[in-house]
């Protein structure tokens, strides 16, 4: 042990680095490897998903049904159940994996645009 904490050991960051990556690795290939799961406030999504893609994305039928549970109350929810109900019609079975990898993608998008904002505020001074 004396090898990887020894500072005149000099792949020491190397070893930190890789250890580090293979334990993401591991992590990752277990949580994707045992399936999805659903929070509450997803099935609540998929139910107003179903409702949306039984009204056949009918949006003005959608917001006038009686206030209950198969509606968001809020035209804030509308996007994520619109993006969810995209999902379910194209890619039916596997709508959570397309889901995820649109997230992700969507993600990576803001992560760009965030970052580049953020390096032109400071940097432009």
């Amino acid at each position: 042990m004396d090898k990887f904490i020894n500072t005149k050991f000099k792949f020491k960051q190397n070893h930190l680095y890789f250890i580090v990556f293979l334990c993401f690795i591991i992590i990752s290939y277990y949580h994707l490897s045992s399936g999805f799961y659903m929070s509450s406030d997803s099935y609540r999504y998929s139910r107003w998903a179903d409702r949306l893609l039984e009204l056949n994305f009918n949006f003005n039928e959608f917001f006038s049904i009686d206030k209950d549970y198969h509606r968001p109350h809020l035209f804030f929810f509308s996007l994520p159940t619109l993006l969810v109900a995209l999902c379910k019609f194209f890619f039916i079975e596997d709508w959570q994996f397309a889901f995820f990898f649109l997230f992700f993608f969507l993600f990576k998008i803001f992560n760009f645009f965030f970052f580049f904002y953020i390096f032109y505020y400071f940097f432009s001074l």
